[in-house]
């Protein structure tokens, strides 16, 4: 429940240990009732069975960081870093408690007041800020990922266990690599699908980080499915990184640059002086963040209202087709799923 005096006020300024620019929202955090519905959409509390790793918990954990009753330590942290970002939670809440929002602005607060370890925020800087935003980076490293796999020597470690044995969390986060067997995508490649007649709309196509290296074959499908129900698709050559891992990771400003290089990118007309119908992504993770651009540039008075005008074209690719209405398969999958 909340509390009488919660009425007229929240926050003890002096006492809060949220002291940076980016701290959550007070009205907001108070709309948590402790139903307790979110609990079974958690995985994480799902799996660790602690109240402190459940999104009920972790808020109450924001509200005492905000009204001074807890401070910064330790086991505090590590609550808020097993969050996986999922968003589950919302979508059982019966309050509408913005919980990735509230979670972004808490790990905002622990980049900002820099309660990382020195090593942590060096790796940070070097791979989120150093590559995941320069594509061709990115694509080198992948390369390298790539001969790994298919010199044999990624075989070789997995059957000697050798990587287990000398650094077991590399182990563990090299068991994660993607297979990388077939050829990346660039943003070209959507200049191969031509849309059928007649032609009924037009969008463009967000490539991103991860997506074009790890899983190409899902946007050849992505564009092809949409040249076949008749809308022609484009891909700008300077998007980037849709920015939602800096965001989930608290780097809001490294989030907020990639939004605008997104935005100049693909609001820009092209040569003929037509804009996209819509934005389609086929990442959930993308396509989520992309739909909150407006609220990370609110306070930016050159990019707040293109933000709008970005964030309103976004569509999930499935979206789009349930709205212009699409040819179902003719094909049959012997699958279960």
């Amino acid at each position: 429940m909340v509390s009488d005096d919660r009425a007229t006020t929240y926050r003890a300024d002096a006492l809060s240990r949220f002291i940076g620019s980016e701290r959550p929202d007070s009205e907001e955090l108070g709309l948590c009732v402790h139903c307790g519905f979110c609990l079974n959409a958690c995985p994480t509390y799902l799996d660790l069975g602690i109240e402190g790793d459940s999104p009920r918990g972790r808020l109450y954990l924001m509200r005492a960081l905000d009204e001074g009753r807890v401070d910064w330590t330790p086991r505090v942290q590590e609550h808020f870093d097993q969050c996986l970002q999922c968003r589950a939670c919302e979508t059982a809440c019966p309050s509408g408690v913005p919980y990735g929002r509230l979670m972004e602005a808490t790990r905002a607060e622990m980049h900002q007041q820099r309660r990382r370890s020195r090593r942590y925020r060096l790796i940070w800087y070097l791979v989120m800020r150093g590559i995941f935003p320069r594509p061709r980076r990115l694509r080198a490293a992948f390369y390298g990922l790539q001969l790994y796999q298919r010199s044999g020597l990624q075989s070789l470690l997995r059957r000697s266990h050798l990587l287990d044995r000398l650094a077991p969390s590399l182990a563990r986060i090299e068991a994660l690599s993607p297979q990388l067997d077939a050829a990346f995508f660039r943003t070209s490649d959507v200049q191969r699908y031509h849309p059928r007649d007649p032609q009924r709309g037009r969008v463009a196509m967000l490539t991103g980080c991860i997506m074009p290296l790890s899983f190409p074959r899902t946007h050849h499908a992505t564009a092809r499915v949409l040249s076949r129900n008749g809308v022609e698709v484009t891909a700008p050559a300077a998007q980037v990184c849709c920015g939602a891992l800096h965001a989930h990771g608290g780097d809001v400003e490294a989030s907020r640059d990639l939004a605008r290089k997104n935005i100049d990118a693909f609001l820009a007309p092209d040569p003929d002086g037509a804009t996209p119908d819509a934005i389609v992504v086929n990442s959930a993770g993308c396509g989520s963040h992309m739909k909150e651009y407006a609220h990370l540039l609110r306070d930016d008075p050159n990019y707040a209202a293109k933000a709008e005008r970005f964030q309103d074209l976004v569509r999930d690719v499935h979206e789009y087709l349930v709205d212009i209405g699409f040819d179902a398969p003719q094909g049959k999958l012997d699958r279960s799923v």
